[in-house]
């Protein structure tokens, strides 16, 4: 089983530190069984993707996320084998031997939208939940769906008031049919105050809440200093 990892990112200063934390700690070492990328939007491709080494470039802006996250799942879908994506963010600390673990244990190889539930106020109550950005599961054949779908997704699903886990969740829900698969509570919160609680070795994934703060770079490291304990 092969599990690619976009990580959407930005080219400012605040996101590269997160960058360059995630590539000491958590995505230092990576497991056969993954691959890790970086996702950016320059604008500057002349309107093709483009991808050097581990950072993939959208011809799309740093701001637009829907646009960028479809870009890169093109490209994987074009030159990547791989039996699922997890789109995540530079916020975010995996430990990849457990989440691989509870992947192959949890969740069905194909129609599979997997991931904890995202919780925005622009999502209207009725049209159906949507797991978060912090790291949303997608199947190759849900992959094919999006793309080949784009320009619907785009048409009926899009405003500038959310991002692509809103926008890729209401067209699962509402155009495929297709129900999110909540994953049990094993994402732990985290922020300087509190992180000496929060560890938990048996946690797959950490959200660090402290937002463009310098202090997120270094909780990625504390939580990397317990946790590659296990």
């Amino acid at each position: 089983m092969k599990i690619i990892i976009g990580v959407l990112s930005c080219l400012q200063k605040e996101y590269q530190d997160l960058v360059f934390a995630l590539k000491q700690t958590c995505f230092k070492n990576i497991p056969a069984e993954f691959e890790v990328y970086y996702i950016y939007g320059n604008g500057q491709c002349d309107g093709k993707y483009m991808m050097e080494n581990s950072d993939f470039y959208s011809s799309y802006r740093d701001d637009e996320i829907l646009s960028k996250t479809i870009d890169f799942f093109k490209y994987c879908n074009t030159y990547k084998k791989f039996d699922y994506i997890l789109r995540t963010n530079t916020a975010c600390y995996w430990n990849l031997k457990l989440y691989y673990e509870h992947i192959l244990n949890t969740v069905p190889k194909t129609n599979a939208y997997y991931g904890p539930i995202g919780d925005d106020p622009n999502v209207i109550k009725g049209q159906g939940r949507f797991i978060s950005g912090a790291g949303y599961l997608l199947s190759k054949d849900l992959i094919s769906k999006i793309i080949s779908n784009e320009k619907i997704i785009m048409s009926r699903h899009f405003t500038h008031h959310v991002h692509d886990d809103v926008s890729i969740g209401k067209f699962l829900y509402k155009d495929c049919g297709v129900p999110e698969l909540e994953c049990p509570p094993n994402r732990i919160f985290v922020k300087a105050s509190n992180i000496n609680s929060k560890l938990d070795r048996t946690c797959y994934n950490y959200y660090c809440e402290n937002h463009h703060e310098p202090i997120r770079p270094n909780l990625l490291h504390t939580i990397h200093q317990y946790t590659k304990q296990c």
